[in-house]
């Protein structure tokens, strides 16, 4: 198959702790993009060395224009830059799994070739530390709020996952790259928006066996002030039927927990509630399985999650109401 040309464009603002390892899955594949530009949003570590050393090009983002957040804006320099027709976006945290590459290109591929299509992947989250757990109701509703995983043959999904986007150049430009969401912490989301008025479709997919990543795998505190800084936006961003349908299940998640707990002490019906739990954990692990590498203690004790996904949703509620600034490598980014 006689694949376009492609341009890997990978936003990086401090990441020596990821680029490297990014890079080397890319080098690894046996297929691999045309062109590789790092687009250096004012690394102040090695992000920018270890980017040359494993081949890739470099391009020092120049200083943020007033209303811009720092990805949009390397984006769009990145692509003002690129050579070939298709262009490939990768947040610096992913990696592609063997073959992972040419995977996501045939499937690109086939779409593009029948309509013109916007693709993006949400990578296979693959879990090591133990606080990385905690994402697993993040992951969860976050894949499905985008509206693309559905029974329904013409689901529209709601907008694109960040981590991933694949599309040609020329419908990139068409909507004018990313400088209609130059303000947006969720610019995926918005992108999707601009690409449907120009009747662009838009293809979401899983990353299982293509593309995996590591979501603030530094600290607890990273992973908190990750997921704060951007899902009361998300939840703006999702259609009203699909997000009373993700209330209503972590409704009767809670219900289902508070009825055992109470049925411990009572003459409940302890063995149906014991029932209705086991049967919600066996569901959240057939979910979780195909997001991320959560260990099974995660789906047993899911009120824990339940709670940690509530208490990190209202700060980040908090925080969009009263527009306080969450710090986010060094800058400060208000929903």
């Amino acid at each position: 198959m006689k694949y376009p040309g492609v341009t890997l464009i990978i936003p990086a603002r401090n990441e020596e702790q990821n680029i490297g390892r990014l890079l080397d899955s890319v080098n690894s594949q046996r297929i691999k993009p045309d062109e590789i530009i790092v687009v250096n949003d004012n690394s102040t570590d090695r992000t920018k060395e270890i980017s040359l050393k494993k081949k890739a090009r470099v391009l020092d983002s120049s200083e943020l224009p007033p209303g811009w957040l720092g990805k949009p804006w390397a984006c769009l320099q990145g692509a003002r830059h690129a050579s070939e027709e298709t262009l490939l976006f990768l947040d610096a945290d992913t990696e592609f799994t063997a073959n992972g590459y040419e995977n996501l290109l045939d499937t690109f591929q086939q779409l593009s070739c029948r309509d013109r299509t916007a693709m993006s992947l949400s990578p296979y989250h693959a879990v090591k530390r133990f606080h990385e757990e905690l994402s697993l109701m993040f992951n969860i509703i976050m894949t499905g709020s985008m509206n693309a995983f559905t029974p329904l043959k013409d689901a529209i999904p709601a907008g694109l996952f960040g981590p991933c986007l694949m599309v040609r150049k020329e419908d990139y430009f068409s909507v004018k790259g990313h400088e209609p969401v130059k303000d947006k912490i969720l610019e995926n989301v918005f992108i999707g928006d601009e690409f449907k008025k120009k009747g662009i479709r838009l293809k979401c997919f899983g990353g299982r066996h293509s593309l995996a990543c590591r979501m603030y795998p530094e600290s607890l505190n990273s992973l908190i002030r990750g997921w704060t800084k951007a899902f009361a936006s998300g939840a703006g961003k999702t259609p009203h039927l699909l997000l009373l349908n993700i209330i209503a299940w972590i409704s009767a998640g809670f219900i289902i927990s508070i009825q055992l707990a109470f049925a411990l002490f009572s003459q409940g019906s302890f063995l149906l509630w014991l029932v209705f739990y086991f049967l919600f954990a066996f569901q959240l692990s057939w979910m979780g399985a195909r997001v991320g590498s959560f260990r099974i203690l995660s789906f047993m004790f899911f009120p824990v999650h339940l709670l940690f996904f509530c208490m990190v949703f209202f700060l980040s509620l908090y925080f969009k109401l009263l527009g306080r600034a969450v710090d986010w490598k060094s800058r400060n980014i208000t929903q």
